[in-house]
């Protein structure tokens, strides 16, 4: 992988999300997919585990799975 190759991850979690990585860094973090697949992001995605660009299965698959469950928990403490 290209060291700018944006990555899109999805997890499905007691939320959706999707993850976009350049390199190991997060860069953007969708948690509607009508957001992402409206995004400019989206054209310039390289690799994902969702069919965009070429195929994707690594670790940051678990980052993101990682990354979504903290926000679901954090969403659920408000509520």
């Amino acid at each position: 992988m290209k060291p700018g190759s944006r990555v899109a991850i999805l997890v499905r979690e007691e939320l959706e999300g999707i993850c976009v990585f350049r390199g190991d860094r997060l860069e953007h973090l969708f948690l509607d997919r009508v957001d992402f697949e409206r995004s400019r992001v989206r054209e310039e995605v390289n690799l994902s585990n969702f069919g965009l660009g070429e195929e994707y299965h690594g670790e940051l698959e678990g980052e993101c799975s990682r990354i979504v469950k903290l926000i679901s928990k954090e969403l659920k403490k408000m509520m």
